[in-house]
């Protein structure tokens, strides 16, 4: 690798960085009631197939959702995309393309910001592997939330 495709892959990842810090900052200034964060974790053993993952998590308080990612120990040769349902629904109904989508060897991927922003308390989410790329196994989806 040249240091020129070293020095454009640092900036790469520096306007993430940046990117990522003015989604949060504008989530936080637009929620300021919601003031303690959290982030709900779901880890998956195993290959990585389609379907909705058992456990459900219910909410103890209201919140509200910024946004989910998720890791894979062994990246798949296809595309994985993995969904948060709310209640049985998608949280990225309206926009599919915001959910979490890893590529073919790709480790971890954020999604979008999510069509559902807000749950309250007795609520459940639950994880949705909507696309499994093969090979692909052992993910960790972190979804990230504020509450009161």
């Amino acid at each position: 690798m040249s240091n020129w495709e070293k020095i454009v892959r640092i900036l790469d990842n520096l306007n993430r960085a940046v990117e990522d810090l003015r989604r949060r900052v504008s989530f936080i200034e637009a929620n300021a009631e919601f003031s303690q964060a959290m982030t709900i974790v779901a880890v998956i053993p195993g290959p990585v197939v389609t379907g909705v993952f058992a456990p459900r998590f219910q909410l103890k308080d209201d919140v509200r959702f910024e946004y989910a990612y998720a890791t894979l120990d062994t990246a798949g040769a296809g595309v994985t995309v993995i969904d948060v349902l709310l209640n049985g629904t998608s949280m990225f109904a309206t926009t599919p393309a915001n959910r979490i989508s890893l590529g073919a060897g790709v480790t971890s991927a954020d999604s979008g910001t999510p069509d559902t922003v807000s749950g309250t308390a007795g609520d459940y989410l639950q994880v949705e592997t909507v696309t499994a790329g093969a090979g692909a196994a052992d993910p960790v989806v972190h979804i990230r939330c504020w509450r009161r």
